[in-house]
């Protein structure tokens, strides 16, 4: 059997169905591709979206921390549309994550101890207060991790439940639950004062 072609010669059948096939294949590829598309920041690849616990995230704004002209960490936002507003993305109560990939080998007290900066830049005495034991809850745990790694992942998720879950390479490390908590570690990098402005701009590229 053979298939007739509007104008030319005939095309047999199974031609035209090879001919399907390979439009199909190399649709789903395209799509394939489009899915694991990566923002490169400083030579670290960050995925436009991830999965965490069942929730589709996309990649909101990515950029690079410096101190003193010195390369600290890579740093993605995650969230479950993308937004250009700071606030939204602290006061949300739906899933978030913060990314970092260290471009040098820090312990992780260290880590935390410039976080804790940039917490009690842009929160109250009375914030401060209202979070104190969640904060010595959480630097134990960054202390227990002890050195983050040149090429270690990070992954700081701010769930729907209050809870803020730390993962390091892939591995749960702990969580605190506290909604409070969650805003004040937000705020290190979208507060007020953050701890750089640019990267700031650069989290919320957004739309």
């Amino acid at each position: 059997m053979v298939t007739f072609a509007r104008d030319g010669p005939a095309i047999p059948k199974e031609v035209a169905v090879n001919k399907t096939a390979i439009a199909l294949a190399a649709s789903l590829i395209l799509s394939f591709a489009s899915e694991v598309r990566a923002m490169e920041v400083s030579g670290v690849q960050l995925p436009d979206s991830i999965n965490v616990a069942g929730t589709p995230l996309v990649l909101n704004g990515a950029g690079i921390r410096t101190k003193v002209m010195i390369k600290l960490y890579v740093l993605g936002l995650y969230v479950p549309a993308k937004v250009s507003s700071a606030e939204a993305v602290i006061n949300s109560s739906q899933l978030r994550r913060v990314r970092l990939v260290m471009k040098r080998t820090l312990g992780a007290d260290t880590v935390w101890d410039a976080f804790d900066e940039g917490i009690r830049a842009n929160s109250s005495p009375a914030e401060l207060a209202a979070i104190q034991s969640e904060l010595v809850e959480v630097r134990k745990l960054f202390v227990d991790l002890g050195e983050l790694k040149e090429g270690d992942m990070l992954d700081i998720d701010f769930a729907s439940n209050g809870d803020t879950i730390v993962t390091t390479q892939n591995q749960p490390k702990g969580k605190r639950s506290s909604k409070p908590l969650q805003q004040a570690l937000l705020k290190i990098w979208l507060g007020q004062d953050p701890v750089q402005s640019d990267l700031k701009a650069a989290l919320l590229k957004g739309k």
